[in-house]
């Protein structure tokens, strides 16, 4: 298959000298709101399998995860996965090495919940629609998506390159929703948290 994804380790390390053990959140109130959601869901629905694709140095992975869960974290980063590792990690989750555009890579599901977090932004094309056909093959026919990325504003341009990430894809908000619908996904819930940033909860549509 065609890499279309950025290569990351170069980024984490560069991170890691500066002290910087994950990947730098851009909007932190996109994460506060996203957290919340996703421990609310928790909380209410009892998930009994949680997977956060694209999960990082697993940071915010470990924000939400419980014993009480069995939950994932795969990366395709070698380096973000090492720091994953190196974490304290009182919720048992487990981190791995994983390609989210690689169907195998959700062999431990269905997951009741999953989330992707800043993950849709850094894939282009047919690809972008291979990981939400992946993300809705994973999922439970009651379970919920959690997804962030960014999007066009009026303000923005379409790539954006900032001084300490690699180039980001700011996405039509029409172009990401006919993807959903076409990977057999439903929008349940969205906001905008921060110009240019959108978080998204999604379902399965049930036929």
């Amino acid at each position: 298959m065609q890499r279309t994804y950025f290569d990351m380790d170069p980024w984490y390390l560069k991170y890691l000298e500066d002290g910087i053990l994950d990947w730098p959140g851009y909007h932190q109130s996109t994460e506060r709101m996203l957290l919340s959601r996703i421990v609310a869901a928790i909380r209410l629905r009892r998930p009994a399998r949680i997977l956060d694709a694209g999960c990082g140095g697993g940071n915010f992975t470990l924000e939400y995860a419980t014993s009480e869960q069995i939950v994932q974290g795969f990366d395709y980063s070698k380096v973000a996965i090492e720091l994953a590792h190196a974490k304290q990690n009182p919720a048992g989750v487990e981190f791995f090495e994983a390609d989210a555009l690689d169907l195998r890579s959700y062999d431990a599901g269905p997951f009741d919940l999953i989330v992707a977090k800043d993950l849709l932004h850094f894939i282009k094309g047919e690809d972008r629609k291979d990981l939400l056909e992946n993300l809705a093959c994973a999922l439970t026919d009651s379970g919920t998506l959690f997804l962030s990325t960014l999007v066009l504003s009026d303000e923005k341009d379409q790539e954006l390159q900032l001084s300490s990430t690699p180039p980001l894809l700011r996405l039509e908000c029409a172009e990401i929703e006919s993807e959903i619908r076409e990977s057999g996904l439903r929008v349940g819930f969205f906001m905008n948290t921060a110009p240019g940033v959108r978080i998204y909860e999604l379902h399965k549509r049930v036929t």
